[in-house]
């Protein structure tokens, strides 16, 4: 970066030191240890609940401020709107036992703790990191069992390894700026300032002064932001400050919020979400971090604290989600030519969607890995640490095809008509019928170049003729003007759109055809027609996600209303996998198979009349196995397989359904 770029760049937002004190914001660590809700989910070992003694949770806060010695003695009505509460969450703490030839078990402990910096007054993540330590050990069977007080031990051990660890990442990655605005100018009751989305403000920011009065950022054009007041009032001319930990190369990209859809067995959402971040890198979005404890955190403040609803002003949604699926990895082992050794087989897939609050699919894609160890005289890596390092190499292929293959664009369209039955038109169909958009009003700025945009209604967007009609449901603020030809309104898009007619969405679940099954096929056959088609796809399921997540106390603002989206025309996916026909020589068998994926699109829904489909087949052999190998490997073996036919045939035979207007 050159001098002159980063010097431009740090008067908007200047760096602070671990106190905050001269910046005006505090860290106030909360003793103690938080579990998640779901402890059966989270596999909560009850030994490590046993580790959990009053002076192994008042680690936490004791090596916290040695870290950081400036830290706050406490929150209060008087510094509560400027002090972060760091709090510490275990998602996880579980038990792996592998029985050796020589008789001792191999024991192996994984605790996977987050460490969160969160404004208690607006639910909003200042700083995450998520770490997983696995204690080892070779110890006798009686040591290794339920209630063993060498488990505990080790368990009490690992909590202080990754709470140190924890600690000293935040030591490091724990950077934050303060981004200043001043208020230019006042339109109607907004306030408009003089920055924007380049110096790192996004809808939803929070920004106080030093009376402690808030504004609450409405719109963040790329040198400008539209705010109003959240608490207290504001002068032109008065300046308005939030601190934030993202990196210089953050600031540009929109932000989306990740939902995870599925999660593999025994492997916590935090770490999921976590490593899925880390590897997003130049990735042109910016994952919004949640407080998945966030209400419990509170809860554990409210004795210090008046956090009614009344004093709460809860974040908004950013307007992009990515729906992360992150099914349970293939796992067999097979023998080889030599009796003591045998080959472990690890394939793990993630894939995701990326959706405006609609529903739209802006972009879809996949990662995956797959491992191979050889395993002698029955030694081997851990298969959980097998499994998760897959994970984490697939999560870093999504994250790569996520960073190099998608371009978002925001599309503008005008609106064609005001007043109360605005219409706009919309020939590439980029407005979902039931969605709700913004409006903006159209202005000139002293002091800022070019235009500039002030949102004003919530409005419906309704049937899908070319000529679209919008419904004003509420306005942004109080005294919105009336809407005016020329009002425009934002859609968020991807390079590449094709123009089509119809939106499509899901008609149900997957028609197998033949006797084999493909398990998780449902959710990967749309995704894979998202990413092939490349036409106006609406997924299902969005407003279910973002309402558990509402509903979760995670610090965000509850009056969000996702409609299911409608659709012109429904996709069905279905698939046939022929009889196998199994072929040896002396010393291995194949699996041969016939395999033909297709997507059909039906009117009037999952029960309606074909109106095309497009299928495609192949023939494929398994990957050779030894003579005499298990029926349940061969049935792994031959999952695995499929998988690479299916990631090949069904986006092609996406992109055949659609090539004509349907």
């Amino acid at each position: 970066m050159s001098g002159l770029l980063l010097a431009a760049l740090v008067l908007a937002a200047a760096p602070v030191s671990d106190a905050g004190a001269a910046a005006g914001y505090q860290l106030y660590p909360v003793r103690g240890l938080f579990l998640p809700a779901d402890e059966g989910r989270a596999r909560i070992d009850p030994d490590f609940r046993a580790a959990l003694s009053e002076a192994v949770q008042g680690a936490f806060e004791e090596k916290f401020r040695q870290r950081f010695p400036q830290s706050a003695q406490t929150i209060s009505e008087r510094n509560q709107r400027r002090t972060f509460a760091v709090s510490m969450q275990v998602a996880r703490a579980s038990r792996y036992t592998v029985a050796k030839l020589d008789g001792t078990t191999d024991l192996y402990l994984p605790v996977t703790a987050s460490l969160y910096f969160t404004n208690v007054m607006t639910g909003e993540v200042l700083f995450a990191s998520t770490r997983t330590t696995i204690a080892t050990a070779s110890v006798l069977p009686a040591q290794a069992q339920a209630g063993s007080a060498r488990v505990v031990a080790l368990f009490g051990q690992t909590l202080l390894g990754v709470m140190a660890d924890l600690i000293a990442d935040a030591g490091v990655r724990f950077t934050p700026t303060i981004i200043e605005a001043k208020v230019l100018k006042r339109w109607e009751s907004l306030a408009i300032l003089n920055r924007g989305a380049a110096e790192g403000l996004a809808r939803g920011d929070a920004l106080t002064d030093a009376q402690g009065q808030e504004l609450r950022v409405l719109y963040a054009g790329p040198s400008y932001a539209i705010a109003s007041a959240a608490l207290g009032s504001f002068e032109v001319g008065a300046v308005f400050a939030r601190v934030t930990n993202r990196t210089l190369a953050d600031f540009t990209k929109p932000r989306a919020l990740a939902l995870l859809e599925t999660v593999p067995e025994g492997l916590p959402a935090e770490t999921v979400v976590q490593l899925f971040s880390d590897a997003l890198g130049a990735a042109p979005l910016s994952l919004v971090p949640v407080n998945p404890t966030f209400a419990s955190v509170l809860r554990a403040l409210g004795s210090q604290l008046d956090v009614s609803q009344e004093k709460l002003t809860q974040r908004e949604l950013p307007g992009l989600f990515i729906r992360l699926h992150v099914p349970d990895p293939v796992v067999y082992e097979r023998a080889t030519n030599h009796e003591y050794q045998s080959l472990r087989v690890t394939e793990a897939l993630a894939f995701a969607e990326v959706v405006d609050r609609s529903g739209r699919v802006l972009f879809a894609t996949q990662g995956r890995d797959r491992i191979e160890d050889e395993i002698t005289a029955g030694m081997a890596l851990s298969l959980d640490a097998r499994r998760e390092i897959a994970l984490k190499n697939a999560l870093g292929a999504l994250a790569r095809r996520l960073t190099t293959d998608f371009k978002p664009l925001t599309a503008r369209l005008e609106l064609e008509r005001g007043g109360e039955a605005p219409t706009v038109k919309d020939g590439l169909g980029r407005l979902a019928p039931g969605a709700t958009v913004r409006a903006f009003r159209k202005l000139k700025v002293d002091g800022l170049e070019g235009e500039v945009l002030a949102p004003t209604w919530e409005l419906e967007v309704g049937g899908t003729q070319e000529v679209t009609a919008l419904t004003p449901l509420l306005p942004v603020f109080d005294g919105a003007p009336a809407l005016q030809r020329g009002d425009v309104v934002l859609v968020e898009v991807a390079a590449g759109d094709s123009v089509h007619g119809q939106r499509l969405g899901p008609c149900g679940p997957a028609d197998q055809l033949g006797d084999i099954a493909l398990p998780g096929y449902d959710e990967l056959a749309f995704n894979l027609f998202a990413s092939g088609a490349r036409v106006p796809f609406l997924s299902t399921g969005l407003p279910g996600a973002v309402a558990r997540l509402l509903g979760s106390g995670a610090g965000f603002k509850q009056a969000l209303v996702l409609r299911e989206p409608q659709v012109g025309l429904c996709v069905q996916p279905a698939y046939k996998i022929g009889a196998r026909e199994l072929k040896c020589d002396e010393r291995t068998c194949t699996d041969s198979v016939s395999v033909k994926v297709g997507f059909r699109l039906r009117t009037g829904g999952a029960a309606g009349a074909v109106k095309s489909s497009f299928a495609l087949d192949t023939r494929m052999t398994t990957s050779a196995l030894p003579r005499g190998s298990a029926l349940e490997t061969r049935d792994a073996c031959l999952r695995a397989d499929l998988l690479d036919e299916v990631l090949k045939l069904a986006p092609a035979a996406a992109a055949g359904l659609v090539k004509e207007k349907p």
